[in-house]
C-alpha cells in the first residue's frame, strides 16, 4: 500500500490509516493520500483536507501504477485549482465550483491512466473526499467506499458500480439471490479509471459537521464481492473508537475472517468544535 500524507493533523481534524494485502495477494495495489491543511488569519481558522483511495486493477504492478498515477494527479489538481486560491488568494472574493474541479481532476487522471501501455490493462477505482471547514465533497468511481458516521447514524455515502449492484437497482436480483447463488453473475467493476475516453464521475456534498466521522475503504473490507465487515459492525466501531484504533480494528476483523482481496481504511473524524 502506497500512502502519502502532509501535516498530520489540524485543530479540526484528525485521521488514522490500516491496510493489508489480504490472504490471496502479495502485493498490495491500494493506495492512499491524506492531505491535511490549516491557515489561521484575522477571519478565523480555515481547515481543509483531501483524502483518497484508490484501488488498482489489472495485474499487481499494473493496478498499482494506475492507482498510483491517479492519487498523484488528483492531488496535484486538488491542491492547484483548490487549495492554493482559497489559501493564498489575495481576496476574499474566490469563486471555486468545487463539484465540476473534483470531476475534471478524475477525469484528466482517467485520461493519464489511458495513457499507459495497452498491454498492461490497468486501471482503478477512486473515491476521494475534500473537506473544506464543514464542507464534504466526495468525488467517486468504482467500488472504493465512503461511509459517514453521524449523530448516531451510520450512512453509504457512494455506490458501487458493480454487476451486482446494477442487478440488484435493476430488480433483476435481490441481495439474497446473488449471496445464495441462485442468480450467477461475475465480480465485475463496470466503471472504473482505464475504462473508457468518457468516464462520469459521482459527485455528493454535505456536512461534516463537529463529532462526525468518515469512513473511506477499498472492497476487500467492506464490498458486496467480499463483504468481510458488515455495516453495523462499522457502526459500532467508528461509534466507540478514535480514528487510528478504528482503522486497526476494521482491517484486523476483515483479516480475521479471511479477506482475499487488498483491504485498506482511512477515518477522518471531525473534533468536537
Amino acid at each position: 500500500m502506497e500512502f502519502v500524507a502532509i501535516l498530520m493533523n489540524t485543530p479540526r481534524y484528525t485521521f488514522g490509516l490500516a491496510g493489508d494485502t489480504g490472504a490471496n495477494r502479495t502485493t498490495n495495489q491500494d493506495v492512499v493520500s491524506a492531505v491535511l491543511l490549516s491557515e489561521t488569519s484575522d477571519f478565523g481558522c480555515l481547515d481543509m483536507g483531501l483524502f483518497i483511495v484508490a484501488d488498482g486493477m489489472g495485474g499487481d504492478e499494473n493496478g498499482q501504477k494506475a492507482a498510483q498515477i491517479a492519487v498523484d494527479m488528483v492531488t496535484a489538481s486538488v491542491t492547484r485549482e483548490i487549495f492554493n486560491p482559497l489559501l493564498y488568494s489575495n481576496t476574499d472574493d474566490v469563486n471555486i465550483t468545487v463539484g465540476h474541479l473534483l470531476t475534471t481532476a478524475v477525469q484528466k487522471a482517467n485520461a493519464r491512466v489511458l495513457k499507459l501501455p495497452s498491454k498492461s490493462a490497468a486501471g482503478c477505482t477512486l473515491t476521494a473526499a475534500l473537506l473544506i471547514g464543514e464542507l464534504l465533497y466526495i468525488a467517486h468511481v468504482g467500488d472504493t467506499r465512503a461511509y459517514h458516521f453521524a449523530q448516531n447514524q451510520l450512512a453509504q455515502l457512494t455506490e458501487d458500480h458493480t454487476l451486482a449492484n446494477t442487478l440488484v437497482r435493476l430488480g433483476e436480483a435481490t441481495w439474497d439471490d446473488l449471496r445464495s447463488g441462485r442468480v450467477t453473475y461475475n465480480h465485475s467493476v463496470h466503471r472504473a479509471l482505464g475504462q473508457s475516453e468518457e468516464l462520469q464521475v459521482d459527485i455528493t456534498v454535505q456536512h461534516f459537521l463537529p463529532s462526525s466521522q468518515l469512513l473511506l475503504c477499498s472492497d476487500g473490507l467492506s464490498g458486496f464481492n467480499w463483504d468481510y465487515v458488515q455495516e453495523a459492525e462499522i457502526f459500532a466501531i467508528l461509534r466507540h473508537s478514535d480514528p487510528q484504533t478504528a482503522c486497526n480494528r476494521l482491517v484486523t476483523l476483515a483479516l480475521e475472517r479471511g479477506t482475499l482481496d487488498n483491504l485498506t481504511a482511512l477515518v477522518v473524524s471531525s473534533g468536537k468544535g
